[in-house]
Parts: structure tokens; sequence; C-alpha cells
């Protein structure tokens, strides 16, 4: 007897393989189900000739009803789950027809509007669902629906074959199935708990569990909940992230599998991993895909699928978006450290929230920590376009007002510990959470994944009270009580207790900082300094009857200490004094003492140093993980004269987040990492945040001291190159600027700059520290074939964003002298590794020849409806018209913020004369032009 030949794989019809197993093995196991609705009765065994014996009893079905189709019509299913699914699909494609299975989840609307664009009227369900299946004729009355039988009645039927005649060359491209994102799904279905799948485990014996995520958390927080997992070969989950901690626990029992794919490409084919590499994705290198590097500060890729001839029969896109050569999937992931074929799954594109100031934060980190609590079942943060972040959190239990209000309490302690896994501005406040109520639970998919904006819009109303400030969660307003000692004197221990109160719902660390601690060395932003000035304008006023408009962000900038605000508050108090509005005379004082401050303990140095030849050199980078800061690090790697570079920034997961991103601009060159060393700073304090050997050993070895990480907030600009100036004593590194205070604009920003190259200089002048100031013009966006995507710029993206609410952008407001940041690192490594020569080196990278600020105007009027382009004064006045602006008026127009910066551009800057001879005569790099093109791509990368 000839050997029977192997099965074709990969071309195969499904319908054939059923009714092929029927013939050769008709008792192989499909699946079980049930006997009853207690489990704990036992199950039934339903086998291969089981499914194809219902498949050929529905086939006939539908021929009796609605005939066979010879062009593929969409049929509708809707059912529950249970076998009569499959049924009805391998009968439908006996039948010539093409399958659609929307969710009966869907909202009716969703339903009907997939049903017409797929041009179905036949609508086949279970008759569980006929309430459901009514609703959709209410608003469609054409639709023809028809009961199918129970699966009882299919099971036990004895239906004629019903053959299925055609071959894989034929049947290979003919549709068959209609399928939709599980994301559009809407209110919310009961999924499998935790008894449901120890009943079952009790009851058979099980070699794998496929479960969602949330019950292996579940079942994890019960005792000996662990025990349900062992002895199984593995465990599969998927559409959601597991909890780390729930992960570890799980992979010393079991195997975990993380299966990765989606609607449009199915699953993506991976490679069996060792169980502590649980967390990893190792992608199949023989299915085609790129991981493309997406954010390099964050160290993020993004899954691009690709499609070809060469897979024509392998990939799923070819067929199910056909034409299409490449498929961005919208998700990210990060690379390991040290295996770069591993990537972790990070996110979803579309989760990443961008605050109002065009901040990006990607908050599932924080979500997956603050639901490892065993009393909540979801949470999820929000924030898009407003001044903070919220959170949203769904208890387990039914919780009355009284509870939830008790329960917030507790839940805030790991909230707070969570913090540090967002960071900055995404940090949740006390003040800013919701519970969510009993008959709002949060909306999810069927894998059980929390549905992020119908969840958000069940709570429209509580969030918008919570931001504007009428929410009884919202603690920014609290009343302060302030009460003069012996009328009309404040004692100023008084007014300092007032000004902690009135700071701290905002900026909690002014509870406990010492008096002449600078806020913005301790974290205060720009955000937040909005709601002090509300804040503290809203308490002034209960105090006295004396005006209070002239409390501003400056007034914070200008007096960022407890001490100093306080004496400011108590003169007002006692005498209604309050600042005027600084002369350029008083500006230019404010800078001198600023100056004099950070340079009149300088030591005397030695003088003028001499200068050493290139060579292997020891570099510290302040600031390595931001924009320009990868781009800058990846120049300076790439040079073998380096021998280590010191990375030094504030965030203790740099390394991590950065690597994978540097592997990206570096093609791979792994070897290249070795001469790295991470240090975690506080810039601003003493030693940098460092112990003391840490720092005496930088001050030992560094040769060049990179400052990279400037913030718009004065306060802690000034304060962070102090502590690097003291730092460069000890070693040898900088140099050289303009003597003129009031050359500068009259913003923090530019004043902070100036201050600093005045204080640089007098480094060098008085302690013979070598000093090089290299000012880099606005950077833009990579050049066209390199990595990554353009940074957001606060200052461009706010007045676009706030063009966009008033239908109005101004003119006039700024070159476009934009240098792309590939350029502008390839420039600093060049200027960066110049010897010093003595006296102080200034250096300009900036376009020669700028374009004008219209073409920017021209190509963000193609893409929005601006009604206007008027100065850029009438534009200002437009917002200055906003009094006393709402955290709602931020979110819609947050050039608000920026108020001061743009005001002092006037009537808008134009072409100022940079001399470039310095660096041009150091690096030969040449910078290309932002054509119409580019600023496209580049707006693009920001949803504008």
């Amino acid at each position: 007897m000839a050997p029977e030949a192997e099965p074709a794989f990969g071309r195969r019809l499904m319908p054939s393989v059923l009714d092929g197993l029927v013939r050769t093995n008709p008792n192989k196991l499909y699946g079980a189900i049930p006997k009853a609705a207690d489990v704990t009765e036992g199950f039934r065994d339903i086998t291969v000739a089981d499914i194809a014996r219902c498949a050929n009893f529905m086939a006939a079905w539908i021929v009796e009803r609605f005939g066979r189709s010879g062009s593929f019509e969409t049929l509708t299913y809707m059912g529950i789950e249970d076998f009569r699914g499959v049924a009805v699909f391998h009968a439908a494609v006996k039948c010539g027809y093409k399958l659609l299975l929307p969710s009966p989840r869907n909202t009716p609307a969703t339903n009907v509007s997939l049903m017409a664009q797929t041009g179905s009227t036949k609508l086949l369900h279970a008759a569980e669902l006929l309430p459901v299946v009514k609703q959709l004729q209410i608003l469609e009355p054409t639709i023809h629906p028809e009961v199918i039988p129970s699966f009882n009645d299919m099971i036990n039927s004895t239906p004629e074959h019903f053959a299925y005649e055609k071959g894989f060359e034929e049947a290979k491209d003919d549709p068959i199935l209609v399928l939709h994102s599980s994301g559009s799904t809407g209110p919310p279905n009961m999924l499998p708990d935790g008894n449901l799948l120890r009943n079952v485990r009790l009851h058979n014996k099980l070699r794998a569990i496929v479960i969602q995520p949330s019950v292996i958390e579940q079942i994890l927080q019960e005792p000996n909940g662990i025990d349900l997992f062992k002895d199984v070969e593995f465990v599969c989950y998927s559409g959601a992230p597991l909890n780390p901690v729930a992960g570890d626990r799980l992979s010393k029992v079991a195997d975990s599998v993380s299966v990765y794919g989606s609607t449009e490409t199915f699953l993506i084919p991976e490679l069996a991993l060792a169980r502590e590499d649980w967390v990893w994705h190792e992608f199949n290198p023989i299915f085609k895909h790129q991981m493309r590097l997406f954010d390099p500060a964050e160290g993020t890729y993004e899954m691009v699928v690709l499609a070809d001839e060469t897979n024509k029969d392998t990939s799923a896109i070819h067929h199910n978006i056909p034409g299409v050569t490449e498929y961005h999937t919208k998700d990210l992931f990060t690379r390991h450290p040290a295996n770069p074929r591993l990537f972790k799954y990070y996110g979803r594109r579309d989760n990443i929230i961008v605050l109002a100031n065009g901040m990006k934060l990607y908050p599932v980190p924080l979500e997956i920590s603050v639901q490892s609590h065993p009393s909540l079942k979801g949470a999820f943060v929000i924030g898009n376009g407003r001044t903070q972040a919220a959170l949203l959190v769904e208890p387990r239990e039914f919780l009355d007002e009284g509870q939830r209000t008790k329960f917030l309490e507790e839940l805030w302690p790991l909230v707070e510990r969570s913090n540090s896994l967002i960071g900055g501005q995404g940090s949740i406040q006390q003040g800013k959470i919701i519970c969510a109520k009993p008959d709002k639970p949060f909306a999810r998919t069927p894998k059980g994944t929390v549905i992020r904006k119908l969840s958000e819009a069940l709570y429209r109303d509580e969030l918008e009270q919570l931001y504007s400030g009428s929410s009884p969660a919202k603690k920014e307003s609290v009343r302060v009580e302030l009460k003069p000692t012996m009328k009309p004197v404040y004692e100023l221990w008084d007014v300092i207790e007032f000004a902690r109160k009135t700071l701290s719902p905002s900026f909690a660390a002014a509870a406990t900082i010492p008096e002449d601690a600078d806020f913005y060395a301790y974290g205060l932003d720009s955000v937040q300094t909005l709601e002090v000035v509300s804040n503290l304008r809203r308490n002034l006023q209960y105090q006295t009857s004396f005006p209070t408009t002239w409390v501003s962000p400056r007034t914070i900038y200008q007096n960022s200490t407890v001490l100093d605000l306080s004496r400011l508050l108590k003169g007002f108090f006692g005498e209604g004094a309050f600042p005027e509005a600084e002369s350029e005379l008083a500006q230019t004082r404010i800078m001198d003492e600023v100056v004099e401050r950070y340079t009149k303990a300088l030591p005397k140095g030695p003088g003028s140093q001499t200068t050493e030849s290139p060579g292997a050199s020891v570099i510290a980078l302040v600031g390595s993980t931001g924009y320009l800061g990868s781009h800058v690090l990846a120049a300076l790697l790439r040079n073998s004269n380096i021998s280590r570079i010191y990375c030094l920034n504030r965030s203790s997961d740099a390394q991590e987040r950065q690597e994978a991103a540097l592997l990206e601009l570096l093609n791979g060159a792994q070897p290249l990492l070795q001469r790295l060393k991470y240090m975690t700073v506080e810039l601003g304090k003493p030693l940098l945040g460092l112990g003391q050997n840490d720092y005496d050993r930088l001050a030992a070895e560094v040769k060049v001291i990179v400052y990279n990480s400037w913030r718009l907030d004065f306060g802690l600009a000034m304060r962070s190159i102090s502590s690097i100036a003291q730092m460069a004593l000890k070693s040898t590194a900088p140099e050289a600027p303009v003597p003129d205070a009031s050359a500068a604009l009259n913003t923090g920003y530019a004043q902070s700059k100036l201050a600093t190259e005045r204080i640089l200089a007098n480094a060098s002048r008085i302690s013979g520290v070598r000093v090089s100031i290299i000012r880099v013009c606005q950077v833009g966006g990579p050049t066209s074939g390199s990595p990554g995507t353009w940074a957001d710029q606060p200052w461009i993206s706010a007045l676009l964003r706030t063009a966009k609410t008033l239908k109005s952008i101004p003119s006039r407001v700024a070159p476009i002298d934009w240098v792309p940041v590939d350029t502008a690192a390839a420039m600093l490594h060049d200027l960066v590794l110049e010897p010093a020569r003595g006296a102080i080196r200034v250096y300009n990278i900036c376009l020669a020849r700028p374009r004008p600020w219209e073409h920017l105007v021209d190509v963000f009027r193609e893409r929005h409806d601006i009604a206007e382009v008027i100065p850029l004064p009438q534009w200002v006045k437009k917002l200055r018209d906003v009094v006393d602006p709402t955290p709602e008026d931020v979110d819609r127009m947050p050039a608000l913020k920026l108020l001061d910066h743009y005001g002092a551009l006037g009537d808008g800057v134009t072409g100022i004369a940079v001399a470039t001879e310095h660096a041009d005569g150091v690096s030969g790099v040449e910078i290309p032009v932002a054509d119409n093109d580019t600023l496209r791509s580049w707006l693009r990368d920001w949803g504008l």
C-alpha cells in the first residue's frame, strides 16, 4: 500500500479539511461543552464529525431560505459563544456567502452601519439575541432576520453531506469573512471569572489555559490561586498587558505566552522563549516585518507588517487590505537592552496622551501598577488636551458614595508610588481621581480590555466638574484663611504658612521644602505654575479687597522660594503693595543680581589653561534621553576617540529607555554602547544629587561637560547650571558670551540663557574654566530618511493648537530657521570636540537664509479652517482678553501659558542676522532648508 501523501500545508481549504477529517478520523476531539449551566456536572465532548454534521445541516437550512450565492453576498450572523458560530461559518462558505460577524455588544446604530457598508440584509441570529435584533429592525426595517436552530437540534440532526467542490487555486482569493475591530464594542459584557475557571479545572485535565490577563491577576490575588496554574503546559493570554508582579509569579509554575496580532494582521508568528523572558516577544524572522523607531527619547518602535509577492500566501494583510505593501499597526514596543531580537509590548500609539502643553505621556505602566490593588477591577488615565492627567478607577465591589471616598484615600499611597512610572506633568494628583459608580461600570471589549473612549464618555460630566473646579474631589480650590495678629500687621511666619497651604494642592512639595529652596528645583512645572497662580489669586481675594490681577506666572518665577513669595505677600496684605510691571532697567538689575549670586563664591583659578590635543576623552552629557540628546549621544558614540560617556539624567530608567533607540540610530552597533555609563542626577541640588564618591570620580575623569537639559522654567535653569559649573571647577571643561543684560527677549527663558552665558563667562575669567557656548536655533524634525519624529516644540505647537481654536493665526512670528535634529547633532559633535584655545568660544548653529513664517502659515491653512491671518500683537491681545482663564480655556488655547513669550516678540522677529562663521569653520555639516513637504511631514508628527 502506497504511503499516504503529506497534506499540502498552506494550500488547504477549511471546509475540505473538516470533511477530510470526518473520513479519516471522525472521533477526533474538536472541543467540549458543559452538560448544564453548572459546570460541576461535567462536560460533553464534541468531535469533528459532530461539527461537520452541524455544518451540513446549516448549509441545507440556508439554501432552503436564501438559496446559494454566486457573488459572495454578505450574510450576517449574531450569536452567543457556542459552537453554532462554527457551523454557520462552514455552512455559509459552502453556500457561496461571506459571513459578517458583528458583536452583539455594539450599539444598534453601529451594527446597522456595518450591515449597510457590506450590503447585507439577511441576518441569522440565536434566539437569545432576539431583543438585540429588534433594535436593529427599528433602525432598518429592510433587515430580514431568521432565528437559527439550537445547537442540540443541529447536533442531533441527520443531514445529507453538503459537498464543497472548489480547489485551492479557484478559492484562495474568495472573500469568506468580514470582521471588525474589538475596539468598537460598546456596553460591557459578562466576562469569565476565576470561579468558573476553577470549576472547569477541577473537572477536566487541562493541558493549557487561554484567558484574559485580568482573570489571571484576579486568581493570583486569591489564597492558593497560583495552584490553579500548576501542571498546565502553558497559559496563553492576549488583549492587554499582564501586571509584571502577576507575570513573574505565574512564570514560576508555568510557561506564559502573550500572543500578539490584530484583526488586520491575524496572529504574528513568534519563537518560543525561556520562561523567565515571559514579558518579551521574539517575532519569527521569516515573517516579513520591521520594528521602526518611533520615539528615540522613549526608545519605542512601531511594528510595521510588510507585504510583497514573496509572502502572499502567508501574510494576512495581502487579503485583508489588498494593495498595501506595508501596514503600520500603531503598536509600540521597546527593545531588550541586551538582546536586540526581543521586544516588549509598550502600548498603542492611540493610548499616548498629549497634554495641553504638547507633553506626551504613556500611561500604561502607571495603570498596570495601580490595577495591582486587589480591590480594583480597572484603572485608566485620561488627559488629552488637558493641563493635567486624571485617573479613573473601578472597584470590584459595590461602594456607596462614602465608601468610594474612603477607598480613594486608601488607594492614594499606591497611586503616589505609581507616579514614579509616569513622571512630571503626567503625575496624578490626589484631587484628580474619580471612582467609578456601580451603575456606570467601565465599557470593555470581549477580551476584557477597558475601552477608553467609551468609558471616558460615561464620566464626561464628572470629568468636566473635576477640571472646572466644581467637583468635590478637586483640592486645588481649597480656601486658606489668614488673619492678622493685630490689624493691620501680618507676621511673616503666618504668611509663610498661608503660602505653603495655598501652594500645596498643586505643588505638594511646598508643604515641606526649606523656606529658601527653589520651587523649580523641586519639580514645579509650567502647568502647575498656572494652577498656583489661580489658587493664589482666589485666596488673596478671600483676604483683601485689593486687586489681584498682578499675580501672574512671572510673579512665581521671580519669587520662587517660600520665603521670597511670603515677603512679597506680606507687603501686599499690610499695605496693598504689589510689584509694578518691570522696566528694562529693573529686569537688567535682576539679571545682574542672579549672575552675582551664582558667581560670587567662585574660587580663583590658575588663569588661562593650556589647550589639550584631541585624543581619547571622557565626556559627561547632561540630558542624553531627550529628543536632541539621543541624536547627540549617537554622534558622540561614533567617535572612537571618546573612551567613555557619562549620561547624567533625571530618570532612573534612562538606560533601559534609551539604549534600544540608540541601536536604531547606530544601525545596530551594539559594542559602542559599552562606553556608556548612566547616572541619575537631580539638577539644581548640591553635588547634582550624587554621592560624594561618584561626584569626585566625575570631576576627576571628565574632560568635557555637555549641558543639554534646558527647561522653560527660569529658576530651575539657573540653579542647575550652577551645579554643573561647580563640578567643572574641579575638572577641566567650559568657555564665553554677551555682556549686555538687556540684549535678551523679555522672557524668563531668554533671560535665563543670557544670564547663564554670563555666569559661564565669569567662571572662565575667574576660575580658568574653559567654556564653549553653542547656541542652537529651533530644532526641527529629522531629515528625510532618518528615523524618528519631530518632538513637540511647545511654543510652536501651542500657537498652532490655539490658532485652530481661534480660527486665527498670527503673521510674521519668527523666521523658519529650524535645523533638522540629526543635522544639529552632527554639528554639535564637531563643536563639542573642538579644543578650546584659551578664550571663551561662541558658536551659532542656525540657518543662514531662513524662510519666512508665511510658509508655515500656508502649510497649516491647507489642513485647517483658519479664517484670518492677523498681526502678532493683535493675536496676543485676543488671548490677553481671556481674563483668569479656566483649565478648559487652557486646554483649548495652550498658548495662554506662553503669553509672556509671544508678547515679548512684539511685532514678530524678522531678519535677524546671525553670524555662523565660527561654527562653519569648525564643522563642515550643511544645514538643509525646511521646504513645504518637510513642514507638512513634521506637523503630521504632532497630529496637526
